[in-house]
């Protein structure tokens, strides 16, 4: 095609109101890019969802070139030259990096040669697939509450014979099975329906690489679906394989559409699995796909025509009306209002809308997007949590009753005439262990409740609560001598905290008695102003230190291998600093330019004049 005419589809394209609103009806984020006469890929168009997320802002970059649109992430810049020169559909995943709307979060990019000089980019964020992989990874605890509320399919598979063992909701229902008539078969055979594997099988490729992969499988229906492979081990051992699995046909499918021929809605809706309608400005439903017949039960003449309130509950109309007001006046872009089955059966939807033309008349494009299953899901976390709660209280009673037995027996010997002198000292730090460990338990209890609780901060004097620290681990190691050297420039300084920060220095010099290797402990505390906002607190011994290794996850919550405190651990004491909005460091002790034993310094917020 002649460099003349390159500016002539997208300007041509820009005037076709149609267009415009085929963009605007793609529910992700869509690009339109040119290659202009002198090489360089411009930005020329883009649908409602991109001015949305960036609230405006990318309407100053109509006409910038690639490089400037996405200076962070060349993976993107490769894919859309690719596609320009190799006039070839483009799929990547990756991370947008550094801060702003999308920093950090990860998308799959699929670009679509519209023609010889015109593309077209989708960004579908995958993030919360991502997390959600990484907590299967991490926490076999929470599986059945996370993995419920997927609607990817998520399966878990033997190693040996490759035979299912645990499936999620989404992965039966897409069956019709239940996940016990499920397990023992295989994914070849369940979905498949081979007797022998696929050739290019992740999951299978997964278990023979010890590494994660991936492929795009079509299973008999026609349908295409995107499938991780994860292997899963406990330690080094290999125990089981994930299998995730998004269908992607629908998505596919519009691309297509969108390359072949974008006047053709018709085929464009029905790739949409979300129901999708288009209204007229009297609310009169001009246009829906079959998304819409099949879950509300109407046939398409008993729809077209008619007002859409009929679709809604007749409790809702009044507010119904009042909401496609505000979206005629472009006040308000969604929608929270259930959609009504013929039968009459709700169904909870999200519906986004945007305002564009049909014909020559103002319509409303809106998309539903059931949230059925999320809302069960979040039923079932609801119930998981309360269960939990239940477990954890019962727990706690269990233990206490325990130690308060062991607590009376204990002052029984005590205070028995025939109990020998010499052993009372003895008995007197078992009790106070003991009674530490009931007040350890109810803080336990309470710290489980810290994300649902408001955090509540007073001004404490933090010297005198080092130094009941200290002593207690005195108490608590009575053979082992310390050499201490405490230095507080105030000593009525005041932190902002509550009382874990008592456990938080009690662990930490817990820390420095129990892995030291002698009898004798050279223990350094200093508490000197930080600057006006914060106060320096350093714990320092002279015991073996900390590896550079461990120190850089000694602090992770989910690695219980790292923690090296009694009680409830480094970890906690991370927590309780995140609670006063304070930090926390490790340093090695540093003695004539030697590293002799470890350093914590803890910068914690000042109370004002204190």
């Amino acid at each position: 095609m002649p460099n003349s005419q390159h500016h002539k589809i997208a300007e041509k394209l820009r005037e076709e109101e149609w267009f415009k609103s085929t963009l605007d009806a793609i529910p992700e984020p869509a690009y339109l890019f040119e290659l202009d006469n002198d090489g360089d890929i411009r930005l020329v168009m883009i649908n409602q969802h991109v001015q949305t997320l960036t609230e405006g802002a990318i309407l100053s970059e109509i006409g910038s070139k690639i490089e400037d649109i996405f200076p962070k992430t060349p993976e993107v810049l490769n894919a859309i030259r690719h596609a320009v020169d190799k006039m070839k559909l483009t799929r990547i995943e990756g991370q947008m990096k550094g801060s702003g709307l999308h920093g950090d979060r990860w998308f799959i990019w699929t670009v679509t040669p519209f023609s010889e000089n015109t593309i077209l980019l989708i960004t579908s964020d995958i993030t919360e697939s991502k997390i959600a992989s990484e907590a299967l990874e991490e926490s076999e605890r929470e599986k059945s509450i996370v993995l419920d509320s997927m609607i990817q399919h998520v399966n878990y598979y033997g190693t040996d014979d490759m035979s299912l063992l645990w499936s999620n909701k989404a992965a039966a229902d897409s069956l019709g099975l239940s996940i016990d008539d499920m397990k023992g078969k295989t994914c070849h055979e369940l979905w498949h329906g081979r007797a022998e594997p696929c050739e290019i099988c992740p999951v299978i490729k997964a278990r023979e690489t010890g590494e994660k992969q991936e492929a795009e499988v079509i299973t008999p229906d026609g349908r295409l679906w995107h499938i991780e492979g994860i292997p899963v081990f406990d330690e080094t051992e290999l125990v089981g394989l994930v299998e995730i699995t998004m269908e992607i046909t629908e998505k596919r499918k519009s691309e297509e559409v969108l390359k072949k021929n974008h006047e053709n809605l018709r085929t464009l809706f029905d790739t949409i699995d979300d129901m999708v309608f288009i209204l007229s400005k009297d609310g009169l439903i001009l246009e829906i796909n079959s998304a819409v017949l099949s879950k509300l039960g109407y046939s398409r003449n008993e729809l077209i025509t008619e007002n859409f309130l009929m679709v809604h509950p007749p409790e809702q109309h009044q507010e119904a009306e009042e909401i496609m007001h505000e979206m005629l006046g472009e006040t308000r872009e969604s929608c929270n209002i259930p959609l009504l089955t013929k039968n009459g059966e709700r169904i909870p939807v999200e519906t986004q809308v945007t305002i564009g033309l049909w014909g020559n008349e103002t319509a409303i494009f809106g998309i539903s997007r059931d949230i059925s299953i999320q809302e069960e899901a979040m039923r079932q976390v609801r119930e998981a949590k309360m269960r939990v709660e239940l477990f954890n209280d019962l727990m706690v009673h269990d233990l206490n009753n325990i130690n308060q037995g062991v607590m009376a027996g204990l002052e029984l010997l005590l205070f028995d005439p025939a109990t020998p002198k010499h052993f009372h000292e003895r008995i007197e730090i078992a009790l106070q262990q003991i009674k530490r460990s009931i007040d350890l338990i109810s803080k336990v209890r309470k710290f489980s409740h810290v994300d649902k609780e408001p955090i509540r901060l007073i001004p404490v004097k933090v010297v005198p609560v080092l130094k009941s620290a200290i002593e207690s681990n005195r108490h608590t190691f009575p053979d082992k001598k310390v050499h201490l050297t405490f230095y507080a420039q105030d000593e009525d300084i005041q932190v902002m905290a509550d009382d874990f920060i008592y456990d938080a220095f009690y662990n930490i010099i817990h820390n420095a008695f129990k892995h030291s290797r002698s009898k004798e402990i050279i223990l350094e505390i200093e508490v000197l102003p930080f600057n006006n906002d914060y106060i320096s607190i350093s714990i320092a011994d002279d015991g073996p230190g900390i590896s550079e290794d461990i120190k850089e996850s000694l602090f992770h919550r989910m690695d219980e291998k790292k923690r090296v405190s009694s009680g409830i651990g480094f970890t906690l004491v991370n927590r309780i600093m995140e609670r006063c909005q304070g930090k926390i460091l490790i340093e090695d002790r540093a003695v004539d330019g030697r590293s002799q034993g470890t350093k914590f310094i803890i910068h914690i917020p000042r109370v004002r004049g204190g």
